[in-house]
């Protein structure tokens, strides 16, 4: 199987959105008003609203990148290969985390102090229970895991979708609309979809294995897209705070505009300036654990801090901070050992 150079352009852009990403689903998990029981609007929270309106790109980007690297080196013949690989890189991982923290979770509930502190509305008490929190990923972030294994299974009629460009781009605007006009659940497979299928898109015609690895695919000399793009950008990010259409388009149309963007405006600091670093490897350990531990953080605030604009406000931005730092060491000592590959599929 062909891949794109450790070290190419491509390769980097990758990692480096993989990383801003990450850290935006963190602080999309550090919703402070919720935790201290107050509702999250702009006009009581502005800056934690701005924010996580703006990190709602995160999980839709990691759907488009995912699918543009499934996809720019996919064919019938490989796809037998790919799917079984996702054993061990999506659906091991996705089984071990879920069930580890169902079990921490219980394990918690069983103790009066703990279980009077933390944020645990769901019952442990059958094997019923046990089965639907692993399905629904209670304890989790890993629903985008779940639905990215589906997209998987489906991947056959994705290829069949894409492989001509005009039938490709039909499906992508059809389910772009739909979402846009039945409102359905942002943590769905069909609300994803479109964007999904976008990447598989861009992973086809614009990204096939060994072409366009070594530099921007979009030049410099194209930097009069870049004003139309963030404008775009800017128009779906402010009416996607009102508007639950806008903000479905804001979640297709701000990955995409994210990803092209960064060719116009940091084409050198992605090839040559900003360096990969080995933590930049750990975001998939960071995306499975964070939640858990920005929970107790953000716990003990409450437990010892009272809920003020400015409590919230700071513990919005210093908790994820302290989580990604945490992890980001563990991640350091464990990748050492032959488990952590287990955990992470082998990243």
């Amino acid at each position: 199987m062909a891949t794109a150079e450790k070290n190419s352009y491509f390769s980097r852009k990758v990692v480096f959105l993989n990383v801003m990403a990450t850290f935006l689903i963190v602080l999309i998990h550090s919703e402070t008003p919720l935790r201290f029981g107050k509702e999250l609007t702009f006009d009581s929270y502005p800056f934690i609203f701005c924010v996580l309106q703006l990190a709602a790109v995160a999980v839709p980007l990691f759907y488009f990148i995912s699918a543009l690297l499934f996809y720019r080196d996919c064919d019938w013949r490989e796809l037998p290969h790919k799917l079984y690989r996702r054993i061990f890189t999506l659906l091991i991982p996705y089984l071990i985390w879920n069930l580890f923290f169902i079990l921490v979770y219980y394990i918690l509930r069983q103790i009066p102090f703990t279980a009077s502190r933390m944020n645990m509305p769901h019952s442990l008490d059958s094997a019923k229970d046990w089965l639907l929190a692993l399905w629904h990923c209670r304890f989790t972030p890993l629903w985008f895991i779940k639905y990215l294994i589906f997209f998987n299974l489906l991947s056959p009629v994705i290829l069949l979708l894409i492989k001509n460009k005009w039938v490709g781009l039909v499906a992508v605007v059809s389910f772009t609309l739909a979402g846009y006009i039945l409102g359905w659940s942002s943590v769905s497979l069909r609300y994803n979809a479109a964007i999904y299928l976008a990447g598989a898109m861009a992973g086809r015609y614009l990204y096939p294995s060994g072409k366009n690895e070594n530099g921007p695919l979009v030049r410099k000399n194209q930097i009069l897209l870049l004003v139309p793009m963030v404008l775009m950008f800017i128009v779906l990010f402010i009416t996607g705070m009102k508007s639950y259409g806008a903000l479905y388009l804001f979640k297709i149309a701000g990955p995409i505009i994210v990803w092209f963007t960064a060719d116009l405006a940091v084409p050198e600091s992605i090839g040559k300036k900003w360096k990969v670093k080995p933590w930049m490897g750990y975001t998939f350990f960071i995306y499975a654990t964070h939640q858990f531990l920005l929970n107790v953080e953000q716990s003990l605030v409450r437990s010892f801090l009272p809920g003020t604009p400015l409590v919230l406000n700071l513990t919005f931005i210093i908790t994820p901070v302290i989580t990604i730092f945490v992890l980001i060491f563990v991640a350091g000592l464990l990748s050492k050992t032959k488990l952590y590959g287990i955990l992470t599929g082998g990243r």
